[in-house]
């Protein structure tokens, strides 16, 4: 007689040993933002122009721009991730060589390579936006794969790992520790660090009390609600933000 499993049971051998996929798959689906933020620039440069002060505006073009495709690229996309490259490329191709924008009426047409020059000096003229991209991609790559991770839309081979293999998910945890350091006030040069060994292990701590908080919040919220809980991804009581709260403590 075959073992009827409970919905929880379900959901945990859903979730379990997976293998994960290729090193290539994942840093194709980490770089694919890289483009979207190109196209959106180009979009802004090309089209908008001064209309894109509009708030509104600039919310339904990053949605659609930014967000929209990562997702799709995370769920019912990732079997033609190569052909979602092939699009992105061939629009902001489009927008370099055939819209190329025109001085005021009466002057001289700019040429092609004037325009993109001038596009690439005024969009990284004064600040690098990678580091601010790259943490807002993390929130966003995080926040769709916590959510669609529990469905079958999302490829099992993007989930965690169990014992090897490596999935999207894995580098969840890196990501975040990457992002938050390199606007840390200690790589910043912004730490204030005092010589004193307690007073630094307090100050480390009181800024460590939102994840700590975090964390516990989780962990109550889990076994009040029995949910299902992957035991090999951070034990029985640990969770992603009392790692994050740790990592954070810097005692130098």
């Amino acid at each position: 007689m075959p073992t009827i499993l409970t919905k929880k049971e379900e959901h945990e051998k859903f979730i379990s040993n997976l293998t994960g996929t290729s090193i290539t798959e994942i840093a194709f689906v980490q770089f694919y933002p890289i483009l979207l933020f190109l196209l959106k620039e180009l979009i802004v440069a090309f089209l908008l122009k001064d209309a894109f002060i509009n708030t509104g505006l600039k919310f339904i073009l990053d949605f659609f721009v930014l967000i929209i495709p990562m997702l799709v690229a995370s769920t019912i996309g990732s079997n033609f991730l190569y052909e979602l490259y092939i699009i992105t490329t061939l629009i902001i191709v489009g927008f370099l060589l055939v819209i190329p924008q025109l001085e005021k009426a009466g002057r001289k047409k700019i040429s092609i390579k004037e325009e993109i020059n001038k596009f690439f000096q005024d969009t990284f003229a004064n600040e690098i936006p990678g580091i601010t991209h790259f943490r807002s991609y993390a929130n966003i790559g995080t926040a769709i794969l916590i959510l669609a991770i529990d469905f079958s839309v999302c490829p099992r081979r993007f989930a965690k790992t169990e014992n090897f293999g490596t999935g999207l998910m894995d580098i969840g945890v890196g990501s975040f520790v990457f992002a938050n350091g390199i606007v840390s006030p200690q790589a910043t040069g912004k730490s204030g660090v005092d010589n004193s060994f307690w007073r630094n292990i307090k100050k480390n701590l009181i800024s460590s009390l939102p994840l700590i908080g975090l964390g516990f919040g989780r962990l109550y919220s889990l076994k009040a609600t029995d949910y299902h809980e992957h035991v090999t991804e951070y034990g029985i009581h640990w969770n992603f933000f009392f790692t994050l709260a740790i990592v954070k403590v810097d005692l130098l």
